[in-house]
């Protein structure tokens, strides 16, 4: 059985946490190589800033709320665990920086290293960076199935108001 011991370096107290199994820390999530990641890298050095700010720098504040209809916000430690259960390379993530108090459109989920930072991808342009999970607010697009789901939910109760003549057909 194969043990690490991950220490905590960025409080004043530093805490010990003893894993028995590689396979807790990186569950689901699929790495990428050294290569690959160098690759997706090396595409951030020719990004040239729009003289005017990007589109996301110019949203109002009804713009992003539009935005975000339909995310699921994670805003504590507890909530943001849910991101070591998301499928990487399938889950959109947007997010607002609270130390700059700036809304990001994101990007896919590439990795989730707990409790630090999140890896996100831009399809377009082939970038990658990362968003520390202390300091955002974290938006993420429910699964497929989740909205299913409820629009199944919608389409019984509407049966059923249908049924008991609480609702009549035009």
């Amino acid at each position: 059985m194969r043990g690490i011991i991950v220490e905590k370096e960025s409080t004043e107290q530093t805490t010990t946490a003893l894993t028995t199994d590689i396979s807790d820390l990186i569950s689901n999530t699929e790495l990428l190589t050294d290569s690959e990641y160098d690759e997706l890298t090396s595409n951030r050095d020719a990004y040239i800033r729009p003289l005017g700010g990007t589109r996301q720098e110019n949203l109002s504040k009804e713009e992003i709320y539009k935005l975000l209809n339909g995310y699921i916000p994670l805003r504590t430690m507890e909530e943001k665990k849910a991101l070591t259960r998301l499928k990487c390379f399938k889950t959109w993530v947007r997010y607002i920086n609270m130390d700059k108090k700036l809304f990001r459109f994101g990007g896919i989920l590439t990795r989730v290293v707990w409790p630090d930072y999140i890896m996100l991808m831009t399809p377009k342009k082939d970038i990658v960076w990362s968003v520390q999970l202390q300091s955002s607010i974290i938006y993420v697009k429910p699964p497929k199935e989740s909205v299913k789901e409820k629009e199944k939910a919608i389409k019984d109760k509407l049966y059923e108001l249908y049924k008991s003549g609480q609702l009549k057909r035009i």
